[in-house]
């Protein structure tokens, strides 16, 4: 991963080392804040690699929480 910084190129960790060995990728969505960007890093990666790669998101309802729905 590289990005462009004022100094020019910078080259950065491998978040996603296995990204390129995956077809299929469940991502749970609890509603939150931090799965939201997790699965949004993910797809931007998938988008920049252009990888054959689908996303499948996972919630549920939590009967215990009603404003989860």
């Amino acid at each position: 991963m590289k990005y462009k910084t004022k100094h020019g190129e910078l080259d950065f960790w491998d978040p996603y080392p296995n990204l390129n060995k995956f077809k299929k990728i469940g991502i749970n969505l609890s509603g939150g804040a931090d799965s939201a960007l997790v699965m949004f890093m993910t797809c931007r990666e998938i988008v920049e690699r252009n990888l054959d790669t689908t996303i499948v998101p996972i919630t549920d309802i939590d009967e215990k929480r009603p404003t989860n729905i």
